[in-house]
């Protein structure tokens, strides 16, 4: 769990209320504690360094946006996890659609056309 002390679920709920009236060092103790163990979570989904740390940028993101609405009674962590969790499986729904999409895409003649044209205006190098 990063710099939390693991069992101190008090420390978390505190830093949680400060989080909610817009403390940014609050927001940035949770991000330092939590952003290692949601970032090997995201890999571990979406196998692809950059975008499981654009998914956790995102996450905290999400979190700044919603302070407001956030309930320090409730686990922190599992809010994250589920964030992460949802946001995973949407980035490999929308890979699966674009990859299943650009394999029958046809390319446009004049793109065709473009590419030849600067192959032969090269020389053919």
């Amino acid at each position: 769990m990063g710099k939390l002390i693991k069992n101190d679920i008090n420390t978390e709920k505190l830093l949680v209320k400060e989080l909610k009236n817009s403390n940014e060092k609050a927001f940035r103790k949770l991000f330092d504690s939590y952003r290692n163990d949601l970032y090997k979570f995201s890999l571990s989904m979406v196998c692809s360094k950059d975008y499981a740390e654009e998914i956790v940028q995102d996450v905290f993101m999400k979190v700044w946006i919603k302070r407001e609405s956030l309930n320090p009674e409730m686990s922190f962590k599992s809010y994250l996890f589920i964030i992460t969790r949802n946001k995973n499986i949407k980035f490999l729904k929308k890979a699966h659609f674009t990859k299943g999409r650009d394999e029958y895409l046809p390319i446009p003649q004049k793109q065709i056309n473009l590419v030849e044209g600067i192959y032969e205006q090269n020389n053919g190098y």
